[in-house]
């Protein structure tokens, strides 16, 4: 028994590295690191440096006849003007007091005899002093030595509630927090009630049992929301039903945050299984192979 207690303690921490990310959010570099790198960056790329800077004052300034010649010739259509008023009106009115690129990315491919394809990738958040931060994200392209241009350019508004602590927790989140603690208690207890007995009929069936967390949903710290992952059933595009009846969670619960401006996402796989296997455990009802020359226990 003494043994077996002893090796629960690695494998419990062996089982939850399948799950559970210990560190579920890497800030990665800042923005003045970035910022350090895309000097050195431009100073070595004028193509990219001349774009991004065009761009930045075109985005500023509003200033659609600016923006138009960084454009792609395939993405301006007859909307182009709706499409503009549409981008900018993401925007306050008022200057923001400062723009953070917080991504940068770029690739070069070289295939064939063909001219090298550059692309790169850059998110930025404009910061305003009295309205929300807005978060723009620039893909570009070029060909050979050709100036770079704009495929995809998108904008949206932040809700500082994504990374903000909220006033109150409320009944909501404060569920939730006692599920997420209570989860993994449940998960080790059955496990360890498991490994100490050895005769248990079904016992491998039990451990599938135990694990199996479902039904298993998302809850969105910041705005409360409640996704189910399993059991559902959804069907494709495709018409193509599918079913889904586990998400296997081994430790009950998951963290993750995709970045700075983003909520944390609170993963809970409901342990029914290991509940109901401490039930039977606590009643006396779980069956037992019998020792050699000796019944069946009860």
């Amino acid at each position: 028994m003494l043994l077996r207690l002893l090796l629960l303690l690695p494998a419990v921490v062996m089982t939850a590295a399948c799950s559970v990310q210990f560190e579920p959010y890497q800030r990665g570099d800042t923005t003045e690191e970035i910022a350090a790198y895309i000097e050195v960056r431009f100073g070595q790329n004028a193509r990219e440096a001349a774009f991004f800077s065009a761009l930045e004052d075109a985005v500023t300034d509003k200033d659609g006849p600016a923006l138009l010649p960084l454009l792609a010739p395939r993405i301006i259509s007859d909307s182009i003007d709706s499409d503009m008023a549409s981008f900018f009106g993401e925007f306050p009115d008022t200057a923001p007091q400062r723009s953070d690129i917080v991504t940068y990315r770029f690739n070069r491919d070289q295939s064939g005899n063909g001219p090298d394809q550059l692309s790169v990738t850059a998110e930025f958040v404009y910061i305003y002093a009295d309205t929300n931060p807005v978060f723009m994200t620039v893909s570009g392209e070029a060909a050979g030595s050709d100036p770079i241009r704009v495929i995809n350019l998108r904008a949206q508004p932040l809700d500082p509630r994504n990374w903000a602590a909220p006033a109150e927790l409320g009944p909501i989140r404060q569920a939730v927090r006692a599920i997420a603690y209570a989860t993994p208690v449940i998960l080790i207890l059955a496990f360890a009630l498991w490994l100490a007995m050895p005769r248990l009929k079904h016992r491998y069936l039990w451990l599938i049992a135990i694990f199996a967390t479902t039904p298993t949903f998302t809850f969105n710290w910041a705005s409360q929301s409640i996704n189910a992952l399993a059991p559902t059933l959804e069907r494709s595009d495709e018409g193509v039903w599918r079913i889904e009846l586990v998400e296997w969670i081994i430790t009950g619960v998951q963290l993750s945050r995709v970045g700075d401006y983003h909520p944390w996402i609170i993963t809970i796989g409901l342990p029914l299984g290991a509940s109901w296997f401490l039930f039977r455990a606590i009643a006396g009802r779980l069956e037992k192979k019998p020792v050699s020359g000796r019944p069946a226990d009860a």
